[in-house]
């Protein structure tokens, strides 16, 4: 199970890093917002010992513009900028509307012609709908959702619970 969750979305760290940190998000989530500052300090931290992955699971119900913010760190990936929009987006909130994600494309550097064409197409459709089939075959019902090597953590966690359970991992403890 491991491998294929974590083998799929865009990563920061080594690809050989002994921890694997998963992460459903969804970018209007306030909860995962606050996690993403646990998440730096983290990647700071253990630059060799982790690495993370980014899943999108838009909450479209509660979260309206969940969905085209999904969409534009896919196009901004498609570009080799995921994580600079992934940032932005979480740094920004408010700013998750259709002009507002061009305004960030633009101050990111992004071809803005292809990223609109990008946004308009639907082609990140198949890679959205990818992330939500495993997380509804996970059981998944909210964000931000966790797992350490395949260990699940729920919600807005705090540093010492990530910490504690990467120190696990790198100790071989068991679960």
């Amino acid at each position: 199970y491991r491998e294929s969750v974590a083998a799929i979305g865009p990563a920061r760290g080594r690809s050989a890093a002994p921890v694997t940190i998963v992460e459903f998000g969804d970018f209007q989530c306030p909860y995962c917002k606050e996690s993403e500052s646990s998440l730096r300090t983290l990647m700071v931290r253990y630059p060799q010992d982790v690495r993370l992955v980014f899943r999108n699971l838009p909450l479209t119900q509660i979260h309206p513009n969940a969905k085209i913010a999904a969409e534009a760190a896919l196009c901004a990936e498609r570009q080799g900028k995921f994580w600079e929009m992934h940032d932005a987006l979480y740094d920004d909130q408010g700013g998750l509307n259709l002009d507002a994600l061009q305004s960030t494309a633009a101050r990111l550097g992004l071809n803005t012609d292809r990223f609109s064409a990008c946004i308009a197409d639907g082609s990140t459709s198949p890679s959205l709908d990818l992330d939500a089939k495993a997380a509804q075959d996970l059981g998944l019902q909210g964000t931000p959702y966790f797992f350490i090597n395949g260990r699940p953590i729920d919600g807005d966690v705090p540093i010492e619970k990530f910490e504690s359970m990467i120190q696990d991992e790198l100790h071989g403890a068991p679960h």
